[in-house]
């Protein structure tokens, strides 16, 4: 196997220059198949390569031509969800900095995050978080907010849906303009503020550039030479760590198809709709399902016992 070394990532960094241009390069071989995929009450839905482009840039468009600025930090408040990372590439597209917040934070804890980063706008996810943000939005730098799911009912001028925004035309112009902002970024640029879960105190922001992101989703493709397109991942970790990220850029690198686990209590219902090949995760869960095994093992009638104890 091929082994990753300095001189192999700094060309890798000098060629892909941000996460965004590596992405969407790749994109465009790889058309109508599957790239992100979400369940509802057990039914599949996906984006293909074709739409996750289109997307993209008309989420980048949607920003620029409402005047946000290259480096404007913009929060994303959701669960997981193929929406999650269409925002969070749209974001970058428009040279603005993706600004996870956990989905379970507080409204206090996260008008802490947009007031440190100076937040100027914000995708949510479900009526929960929409509604947090909007009793504290005129206490805030927030220009808009972004509505991930169409069940929300959103309130005010300055609250716009996602399935609004990306079915505008994307069209020559709007290439171009958003063309102009991803070919702005380098490597050294900032790529995100990843804020601490703030059990010890007021969270911390700890800043991403585009190489240090680069850096890990090199290492990543070497670790797993085998994995590229007819590989499923499954999202399960929450997206505002950068584990789960990162490893989400590094799936789609290799052309696998990323799926989302909405709420981590689903994992068990999940699995077997996704099939995944690959997901990252923490011991605990591992520790888990291995106690789990083993308590229905007990129960179990003793022909089962003797296969399992033989496997």
């Amino acid at each position: 196997m091929q082994k990753a070394t300095l001189e192999g990532y700094k060309e890798f960094c000098a060629s892909e220059k941000s996460v965004i241009n590596m992405l969407l390069s790749r994109a465009k071989q790889r058309g109508n198949a599957a790239a992100l995929s979400g369940f509802i009450d057990g039914k599949k839905y996906s984006y293909t390569w074709k739409d996750l482009t289109k997307i993209v840039y008309a989420i980048a468009h949607f920003l620029i031509s409402h005047g946000l600025q290259k480096g404007d930090r913009i929060a994303i408040f959701s669960q997981n969800c193929p929406e999650w990372t269409l925002a969070d590439l749209g974001i970058q597209a428009a040279g603005c900095v993706p600004v996870p917040i956990y989905a379970t934070n507080s409204r206090d804890e996260a008008k802490y995050i947009l007031d440190d980063a100076s937040i100027k706008a914000i995708f949510t996810g479900d009526q929960e978080q929409y509604d947090k943000i909007l009793q504290i939005m005129n206490s805030t730098s927030l220009q808009m907010v972004v509505s991930l799911q169409d069940a929300v009912i959103v309130n005010g001028e300055n609250s716009f849906y996602f399935h609004e925004i990306v079915k505008t035309e994307v069209n020559d112009n709007t290439k171009k303009t958003v063309d102009a902002r991803i070919n702005e970024l380098s490597s050294n640029d900032m790529l995100t503020i990843i804020y601490t879960s703030g059990t010890t105190g007021n969270p911390k922001g700890a800043v991403h550039t585009h190489a240090s992101f680069l850096a890990g989703i090199y290492a990543s493709v070497f670790r797993f030479p085998e994995a590229g397109p007819g590989m499923v991942s499954l999202a399960f970790l929450p997206l505002s760590h950068v584990f789960e990220r990162m490893w989400t850029y590094g799936v789609l690198l290799k052309g696998g198809e990323n799926h989302y686990c909405r709420n981590p209590k689903d994992i068990m219902e999940i699995l077997p709709l996704s099939k995944p090949h690959y997901m990252c995760s923490v011991p605990r869960l591992w520790e888990k399902m291995y106690a789990t095994i083993f308590d229905r093992l007990e129960t179990a009638p003793p022909a089962k016992k003797k296969l399992f104890n033989w496997a």
